[in-house]
């Protein structure tokens, strides 16, 4: 019998959670017993970073376009569906914004979509999408096989100043006492050290998909505050109860100060994302089997 291949559309030389997530779609497909084949958008003397050098993965310029093999590409390069006639066309939503309502096609039953979030499959729902798939990426073992010893969380606030920063200022202004660290400029083990002795990590952007950060952040050990936007208002995305999704800075302020005095008790609050967190590679691994062995 002929082994479907899988061409999974990357940008060459790019760093980002969803062009992780791709390699991780690669990597498990290959080692599951598959095989897939990442085609470049460019054409690039060393085309994968090295940051993602570790994972299985093998690249071509040509395309077999027969029907037993899948093409899938994310959603950012939607344009490019058509660009092959015989193979399995698919999406993979790693975001829905990102988008940015390019695409329209959501009535053709020969397009396949893969959604990273629950807020995608919501999306996809509401566009009357026929052919929907769950296709989830995983935070490396990295931050997945690390501990982090409670006793020595210190009252520290993280944040990613690149999201939600006009609510996160405020909050800095009502609450000046208070200790926040904005993740940037930093190396990835620095981040990793942050994060392993910080208490909370907020988050006040539009959350595309379920991004890395916070779910980095909740593995080693923080309390995540978000809003309700995007992929934070599904609870099957970011499963923390409402009081920690809230864009009220009084009500963050307070959240922020009860897991300071209590940070024994609401870490167990996190217990249940946690666990999310670390089943989300084998997820992978068992839905890639089903799809495309």
């Amino acid at each position: 019998m002929k082994k479907t291949k899988v061409y999974i559309n990357i940008p060459a030389q790019a760093i980002a959670g969803g062009v992780e997530s791709l390699f991780q779609l690669a990597d498990a497909i290959n080692n599951v017993g598959g095989e897939s084949i990442i085609l470049w958008d460019i054409q690039y003397g060393d085309p994968i970073p090295g940051k993602y050098k570790h994972y299985n993965v093998q690249h071509s310029t040509e395309v077999e376009d027969t029907s037993d093999n899948w093409i899938i590409y994310p959603e950012v390069w939607t344009e490019k569906l058509h660009t092959y006639k015989n193979v399995k066309k698919a999406i993979w939503w790693l975001s829905v914004d990102n988008n940015h309502g390019k695409f329209k096609e959501f009535s053709d039953s020969n397009i396949t979509h893969f959604y990273q979030s629950f807020y995608a499959l919501d999306f996809l729902q509401k566009n009357g999408v026929e052919k929907y798939l769950p296709l989830f990426d995983y935070i490396p073992a990295k931050y997945t096989e690390l501990t982090y010893d409670v006793s020595e969380k210190k009252n520290i606030v993280c944040y990613n100043p690149v999201k939600g920063l006009e609510i996160t200022n405020q909050i800095k202004s009502l609450n000046p006492e208070i200790q926040f660290v904005p993740i940037v400029g930093m190396e990835e083990s620095q981040i990793i050290g942050l994060l392993k002795t910080s208490k909370i990590y907020i988050d006040f952007g539009h959350h595309p998909g379920r991004d890395r950060i916070p779910r980095e952040s909740a593995i080693l050990g923080n309390c995540v505050i978000t809003n309700s936007k995007g992929a934070a208002g599904f609870y099957n995305d970011i499963p923390v109860s409402k009081q920690y999704k809230t864009s009220n800075v009084e009500e963050i302020g307070t959240a922020i100060r009860n897991c300071f005095e209590n940070f024994e008790s609401v870490i167990n609050e996190y217990s249940i994302y946690r666990s999310s967190i670390r089943n989300q590679k084998e997820q992978l691994h068992n839905l890639v089997k089903q799809y495309f062995l």
